[in-house]
């Protein structure tokens, strides 16, 4: 699996025959699995900043200098990096409620 195909696509690129079959990409689609997974998932159009020429992969026409966005307007990849901060936010405080509990439990067996 390769982030770009030049050439021939991976058969074993499940993600991007997923996005294919799924109609999420067309059949032509040289940028890897990952990639539009990770793009669609957050709600954006993979072909709206693909440089790959349209004539190779039969692609949507290129949006130029504009974010990727999702149906309802935010920019694809604020809304990712907000995610990636919820989540940092949630596991440091599951580590302190961890750490709480096990002082709380060495306390209590002395």
């Amino acid at each position: 699996m390769k982030p770009l195909y030049n050439e021939e696509v991976d058969k074993d690129d499940l993600l991007l025959q997923g996005a294919i079959n799924s109609g999420i990409v067309p059949p032509g689609c040289r940028v890897g699995g990952a990639i539009v997974q990770g793009i669609s998932v957050a709600g954006g159009d993979p072909c709206s900043q693909c440089d790959v020429k349209r004539n190779l992969c039969g692609g949507r026409p290129k949006i130029e200098d504009q974010p990727v966005t999702n149906p309802t307007g935010v920019d694809a990849q604020q809304q990712i990096r907000q995610s990636l901060n919820d989540s940092t936010v949630a596991r440091q405080q599951q580590r302190k409620l961890t750490i709480m509990q096990l002082n709380r439990m060495i306390k209590e067996k002395k």
